[in-house]
């Protein structure tokens, strides 16, 4: 938490968790998945910071909305019974609570991310 109401990403990261996010596991390859977080407001209502991951894929299920930014990199996601969705550099997006799907990283790739609560 920070005693400010403007917080700014710094460029230098210290050491990141690694492994795969709360509600995902690893269905095909052997994804290498590190978090960086950078900003959490009391309660941990609201996370943010950057995400890496190698190539590999998740089943997901979302309890929180995801803002997220690509920095580099691609995936594909796409909701169980629904129609793939393939995001790159450079793209935005969110994914609400209560998706449930498949994330697949199809090149190594970096983002900055934001959980928030419903």
């Amino acid at each position: 938490m920070t005693d400010s109401d403007l917080f700014k990403f710094e460029r230098v990261l210290n050491e990141p968790s690694v492994g795969a996010p709360a509600g995902w596991t690893i269905v095909e390859g052997s994804p290498v998945a590190s978090a960086w977080r950078q900003h959490l407001t009391e309660g941990n209502r609201t996370i943010s910071g950057v995400w890496s991951c190698t190539r590999g894929a998740f089943s997901v299920s979302y309890d929180k909305h995801e803002f997220c930014h690509i920095l580099s990199g691609a995936c594909r996601i796409t909701r169980d019974g629904g129609e793939p969705v393939t995001l790159g550099t450079g793209d935005s997006f969110i994914v609400e609570a209560g998706f449930k799907g498949r994330w697949e990283v199809l090149t190594d790739m970096t983002k900055h991310f934001m959980f928030v609560e419903p």
